[in-house]
């Protein structure tokens, strides 16, 4: 196979990949820091290579989360409520170091319940994390609600920005 025809593939598959409305998305929810890791992470696959832009972009979300490290760990409460709800209490921080102990929670809470998300006591949640609660919420059927307050810390308005309206 000519080089320049695989070179075409490889161009046009990369084109695919990268969703400028996902760019657009993740600044909106999120703010510039996960944008510009984005992009960074974009720019040295394109100039350098694939394993250094990924290396790349895992460092700058790790920069990202640093100055959160001193609250590594996260605890999820759950505690059914009168109305047979469930009221999920999140504290410490909420990165995607996390992401595991977080699905494995939001995996066990029964189809169709009314889940109420507390996040007052979280001291950071990062864009990955919001997206894959945003996500869970999104494949929920059955009438799964999150009241989020909308109105709250900045953190918090991460989480409520990528939840659906």
């Amino acid at each position: 196979m000519p080089t320049a025809a695989l070179a075409g593939i490889l161009i046009v598959t990369g084109w695919r990949l990268v969703s400028v409305q996902h760019a657009r998305g993740l600044f909106r929810r999120h703010g510039a820091l996960p944008a510009a890791v984005w992009a960074a992470t974009l720019i040295v696959v394109v100039a350098v290579d694939l394993l250094t832009g990924v290396l790349v972009g895992l460092a700058l979300a790790g920069i990202e989360i640093v100055p959160h490290l001193k609250r590594r760990y996260l605890v999820v409460r759950r505690h059914e409520t009168k109305d047979g709800g469930l009221d999920m209490r999140l504290a410490g921080a909420a990165t995607f170091l996390q992401l595991p102990q977080l699905e494995k929670e939001l995996a066990a809470v029964p189809e169709g319940a009314t889940v109420t998300l507390r996040t007052s006591h979280l001291s950071y949640i990062d864009h990955t994390t919001s997206e894959m609660i945003a996500d869970w919420a999104e494949r929920r059927t059955g009438g799964t609600r999150m009241p989020v307050d909308r109105s709250a810390p900045s953190h918090e308005r991460r989480l409520a920005n990528a939840l659906p309206a």
